[in-house]
């Protein structure tokens, strides 16, 4: 065995082996630290359940023209109409029977050239189980012949 007077070979060496155990311990310890933080993310990331939710309240409304109910689509019909330039009416009802308040309006397409038609409950707001029944309008022009046009009713929350 080598000596030098303060150290020999054997006491640098077994200092050696210590402090190499130490440094072993400490990443061991650092190590199994990143492993208990990798887990626990990986299990926070796979218990995690994000939510998001859409609520509309889309208006419900039922239509009744002259106290007969009406469906989507169900054709209104005027009957033989015998003078020109003669305004007639109907009496259209439409309830809020959804859950959120809505407004009504009316309008018309393919209205034949010279005709007229309002409603006098367009552009009503209507709260919920609250109702408008108001004259449906045509007015006719002068020119004889068989018409077909269309009618909404939008009901906008």
């Amino acid at each position: 065995m080598w000596s030098s007077g303060l150290f020999t070979v054997k006491s640098v060496s077994h200092r050696w082996r210590r402090c190499n155990k130490t440094i072993k311990k400490t990443l061991a310890v650092i190590l199994a630290a990143l492993l208990v933080g990798f887990f626990s993310a990986a299990i926070i990331k796979t218990y995690l359940y994000p939510q998001i939710a859409i609520l509309t309240m889309t208006p419900v409304v039922s239509i009744m023209i002259e106290d007969v109910p009406y469906v989507n689509g169900s054709t209104i019909d005027w009957g033989i109409l015998d003078q020109a330039n003669t305004t007639y009416a109907l009496l259209l009802n439409v309830s809020n029977i959804g859950a959120t308040p809505c407004t009504v309006t009316f309008t018309t397409t393919g209205l034949p050239t010279g005709w007229t038609q309002t409603w006098a409950g367009n552009n009503t707001l209507l709260a919920v189980n609250e109702w408008v029944a108001a004259d449906m309008e045509l007015t006719t022009g002068f020119t004889d012949g068989n018409y077909s046009w269309n009618t909404y009713i939008h009901a906008e929350a």
